[in-house]
């Protein structure tokens, strides 16, 4: 079988009575509740699919069983009435035997139409397979759902992709939008282009040491600005600041400290270059290439937000790392931000005036981290760069991994060939540099 024939979704029970789910009013009867499935339900999942799946549908002989089920990164999610007996189900889980790079297909799911609790449950549980995918970093979702089961999906918010035949049967390739990276572009970089516009949008608007590294430019110093709300908080503020200055060998040369105020930190870094790289440097068909310490773990507090790539480093490897792109002196290079690699990928593409395409499978990234994550986080020492050889940047891993193509946005490339939209335009809105 293809990955598409092991792909059935929306192929058992009478769905078409969620339709009062999703208009808004609850459905009449006992209620239910969805969780990850145990063993013992796990078994009732089973049994409900050879019923509907074998030996009522036809769709399989014998059994529906196949290599997903013994997939131990499986997720089964079921369907519970209130005395406990499993009404539906569904499960999820990567395409294929691969790593997990964030593609994952929801299949196999069934509702028990002779439960009177089961009434919206198939609406339900397509919602609680999102979720989930999301929660565990997925960046596309897709399922294969019976032709007549369109409509329901369509009104769940699912895209169809195209017609496809199963078991000798019409069927739906649909995918879930996932908008995990436009979202935290909209959220941290949008309001810049209607904030800057009419302003000189150079090296002086948003300076730091690694915007610094990322122009090639050697730092010189640092100012700060300190608000406090007494000396001791203050004095933690400055300790930190006093760490990472000789930590990257770079001094402070000055700034200014308030107390009796709301704690804040402003820091501008000073640099030096007789020749900057551009961050808009690019041109539509040049590789990229990502530059990452993915040596750490997530900052605590902040799993899956901010990778601490750099309190465990020596000053030496710091220096190596923000040294690099001055000593390979790419086209373009930009550091990766708050916007996360997608999203700085994005930036970097709209200051070349083209767009950009990402392949997920060939980004370096730590082991254990989820690809929803590890795109959309802000790590300690990210580098992305067109036009270059690898950077001589000591512990960082680098990789070719993408390409800048003509156009707006970004895409995100997976082994398959297929090309999903991860955003849509430009990133800031301030156009090509």
């Amino acid at each position: 079988m293809s990955l598409v024939d092991n792909v059935i979704w929306g192929a058992g029970g009478d769905l078409r009575t969620d339709t009062s789910v999703l208009l808004g009013s609850p459905p009449a009867g006992p209620v239910y509740h969805i969780e990850p499935a145990d063993g013992a339900d796990l078994a009732a999942y089973r049994t409900l699919r050879t019923a509907v799946f074998v030996h009522e549908q036809g769709l399989f002989t014998g059994h529906d069983l196949d290599r997903h089920d013994e997939d131990p990164r499986t997720v089964v999610l079921v369907a519970r009435d209130r005395s406990g007996t499993v009404i539906g189900g569904v499960r999820l889980g990567p395409v294929d035997d691969g790593p997990d790079i964030g593609w994952w297909c929801g299949s196999r799911l069934v509702v028990d139409r002779n439960s009177p609790a089961a009434r919206g449950a198939g609406a339900a549980l397509v919602r609680a397979a999102c979720a989930h995918a999301e929660n565990a970093g997925v960046l596309r979702f897709e399922a294969t759902v019976q032709e007549r089961h369109g409509p329901l999906f369509d009104r769940l918010g699912w895209r169809t992709v195209r017609p496809v035949t199963v078991c000798g049967r019409p069927h739906l390739l649909t995918r879930w939008p996932i908008g995990r990276i436009a979202a935290l572009v909209a959220a941290t970089k949008r309001a810049l282009g209607p904030l800057l516009r009419g302003l000189d949008p150079g090296c002086s608007v948003l300076v730091n040491v690694n915007d610094l590294a990322a122009m090639g430019a050697q730092p010189v110093g640092l100012l700060d600005a300190v608000g406090a709300r007494d000396a001791s908080c203050a004095a933690r503020i400055l300790r930190g600041l006093r760490a990472a200055s000789a930590a990257y060998g770079v001094p402070v040369l000055g700034g200014h400290t308030q107390l009796g105020v709301p704690a804040a930190l402003s820091v501008t870094a000073l640099g030096r270059t007789a020749d900057p790289v551009p961050g808009g440097g690019g041109r539509a068909g040049a590789p990229v290439r990502l530059t990452v310490d993915t040596g750490g773990r997530w900052r605590p507090g902040y799993a899956g937000r901010q990778w601490d790539s750099t309190s465990h480093r020596s000053g030496a490897e710091l220096r190596t790392m923000i040294d690099s792109v001055g000593r390979a002196r790419p086209a373009a290079a930009k550091d990766v931000s708050m916007a996360g690699i997608a999203g700085t990928l994005g930036m970097l593409a709209e200051a070349s005036g083209c767009g950009a395409v990402l392949d997920v499978a060939r980004v370096p990234r730590p082991a254990g981290t989820t690809m929803g994550d590890w795109l959309t986080c802000f790590p300690g020492f990210g580098m992305l760069t067109t036009g270059s050889a690898a950077l001589p940047a000591g512990p960082a891993l680098g990789a070719e991994c993408g390409e800048l193509v003509a156009g707006a946005g970004v895409g995100l490339r997976w082994p398959d060939g297929t090309e999903t939209e991860a955003v849509s335009a430009g990133v800031t809105g301030m156009g090509r540099a």
